[in-house]
């Protein structure tokens, strides 16, 4: 377990990426407790509040099964995008406009620290150890298995402004 987030690689750019599509991007273990299930359940109706939406989940594991049924059902596969593992995950965070993980439990949430200190506001469950992390100033926490409480989050993270501060934010509270 690495000891902490290196800020100096992990930081924002200044050159703003130009996107007309909001990117959700999920890192992590294909796992049950990571609560991805529950992202891809609220992915309808995000998609109707929310214009142009995409889901990129960057992972591997035996759940992987799970979640192509789970898209194929929902018939949302034009809005997720599942890739492998890479070496380095700074590009796709730059690329992101916010960062979910629905986890229930963690150690140390590595990838959460590092999208804070990208700057990018982070969507996650109301338990531990994520309310040592952020507070209401840093991030949102939902509870995981409530697709409205998902939906409401993103849908209030469409503000560009809103994004802004709470990732300033976030990176302020990760260095």
């Amino acid at each position: 377990i690495n000891c902490g987030v290196d800020t100096l690689h992990f930081k924002p750019t200044k050159e703003t990426y130009k996107s007309r599509v909001f990117k959700i991007i999920c890192i992590s273990a294909f796992e049950k407790r990571k609560g991805i299930q529950y992202l891809l359940r609220a992915l309808p109706e995000i998609e109707k509040r929310v214009k142009n939406v995409q889901l990129k989940i960057i992972g591997e594991g035996d759940y992987i099964t799970e979640y192509y049924a789970i898209i194929k059902r929902l018939n949302i596969e034009h809005l997720v995008d599942i890739i492998s593992p890479v070496n380095d995950t700074k590009q796709y965070l730059l690329e992101s406009d916010i960062y979910v993980l629905l986890s229930k439990g963690e150690g140390f949430p590595l990838g959460v620290l590092e999208a804070m200190s990208c700057g990018l506001p982070c969507i996650v469950s109301n338990l531990s150890p994520f309310n040592e992390i952020m507070n209401e100033s840093t991030g949102l926490m939902v509870e995981r298995k409530n697709i409205d409480s998902i939906v409401n989050a993103i849908t209030l993270l469409q503000n560009k402004e809103r994004r802004k501060e709470i990732g300033e934010k976030a990176r302020e509270r990760v260095v």
